[in-house]
């Protein structure tokens, strides 16, 4: 939505709830509006809420952002699709806090935006990383609100990271020979996820979902890695 708009083309082209509402139906139906209960293809939208639209045929009110990530929000279309662009145009990334202050909404409605358009950006049909890819699972400790005054009672979240290595001088992702070092080198495109515990299971789904079999792994000889040649393909998505 938001690549290759300026900011003024962008504020012309969603001025208001209704141009929102008709980019929405449009990318919906883009060969016409079908009714879901009748499969008539004549309908208007209510002029108290654009988000509707109503079969003349059957009666039946059909919304533009059912079955979407905008379904039943309370928030303006405009604060959603501005959330959207900021985030689709930030090279550099926008945080919640940014986001914030950027749609006069509170911080906790800006992060649930925020984890919701980035959920919805990602490709569930990506091809995998493949090549050579280092794998790491660092932990991070944090506090509770219980363990605020007591650092030994600090919780911990692992995070898992995948990386693929690429050549600078091939500008490809090329296994080296055993024990040789990786230099001169850059990083490719990146996966990352929360473990629900730092155990071999977890770190071998984590691999199987988002590393191609046959691809070299890169670790830091962790006791959960060993088995990892031995992973079957991950299944087509969807089953």
């Amino acid at each position: 939505m938001g690549r290759g708009r300026t900011l003024s083309r962008f504020q012309k082209e969603f001025p208001d709830e209704e141009s929102c509402a008709a980019y929405l139906a449009a990318q919906r139906w883009p060969e016409g509006f079908v009714c879901p209960g009748c499969g008539g293809s004549r309908a208007w939208s209510l002029a108290s809420r654009c988000r509707l639209l109503e079969c003349p045929d059957c009666g039946r009110q059909t919304s533009v952002t059912a079955c979407t990530i905008l379904h039943r929000s309370k928030l303006p279309l405009q604060t959603w699709f501005w959330a959207a662009h900021l985030l689709a145009t930030h090279s550099n990334g926008m945080s919640a806090l940014q986001l914030s202050d950027q749609l006069g909404v509170t911080y906790k409605t800006a992060w649930l935006l925020a984890q919701k358009l980035r959920r919805a950006m990602i490709d569930p049909d990506r091809s995998l990383l493949e090549g050579v890819v280092e794998v790491d699972q660092p932990r991070f400790h944090f506090r509770t609100k219980e363990a605020f005054f007591d650092p030994a009672k600090a919780a911990k979240i692992v995070i898992a990271g995948a990386v693929e290595v690429i050549d600078r001088a091939t500008n490809k992702a090329r296994p080296r020979k055993l024990n040789a070092k990786y230099l001169d080198t850059r990083s490719g495109r990146v996966r990352l996820a929360v473990l629900p515990n730092n155990s071999a299971a977890s770190l071998h789904a984590f691999i199987r979902r988002n590393v191609k079999p046959g691809t070299t792994l890169l670790t830091d000889g962790h006791s959960a890695y060993p088995g990892t040649c031995r992973l079957p393909p991950r299944p087509a998505h969807g089953r």
